[in-house]
């Protein structure tokens, strides 16, 4: 009786890649763009031991059961790293500043709705110069969010 041949198959190549920009872009994956983690980061190191290190969670499951023994166990060498978190999270409570800016088409347009109706909106509906057919609480939406912006009030001292 004959023997049964293993046959393995060929590893067949994608053509249609373009390698070189494949390449590039997991090695720009891997780079760390904040430099808060960058200076601490140790690349010899897995992803979970560097955020282990610096106090922050590479999973959040685990961390939340987490006993409250491991970070009493923290030695002072790391406090630098460690340290890492609370700059992170000092950094994410600042303000930003907000630079959105409306078109100044549809700010114009706008401007034209709050001066001829006011805070009606169910009336801006209605107008012709609303060739979007945007419903009232769109066009509410939009303009209570414009009201917002400093671009409004630069507006509104032209005019």
């Amino acid at each position: 009786m004959p023997l049964t041949v293993k046959r393995h198959q060929k590893r067949k190549t994608i053509k249609h890649t373009n390698k070189k920009k494949t390449r590039k872009q997991h090695s720009a994956l891997s780079k760390i763009k904040l430099p808060q983690l960058a200076e601490v980061w140790d690349d010899r190191k897995s992803a979970k031991k560097n955020l282990a290190e610096m106090g922050l969670s590479y999973d959040s499951n685990v961390s939340v059961r987490r006993s409250s023994k491991s970070a009493r166990q923290k030695s002072e060498a790391d406090a630098q790293k460690a340290n890492t978190a609370a700059v992170l999270e000092k950094q994410a409570k600042t303000p930003r500043k907000v630079d959105f800016k409306f078109p100044k088409a549809q700010a114009i347009y706008f401007s034209y709705l709050i001066s001829k109706y006011g805070d009606n909106y169910k009336e801006m509906t209605k107008d012709p110069k609303n060739i979007y057919q945007e419903t009232w609480k769109q066009i509410r939406s939009k303009i209570t969010k414009f009201k917002k912006l400093e671009q409004y009030r630069k507006m509104m001292c032209n005019a």
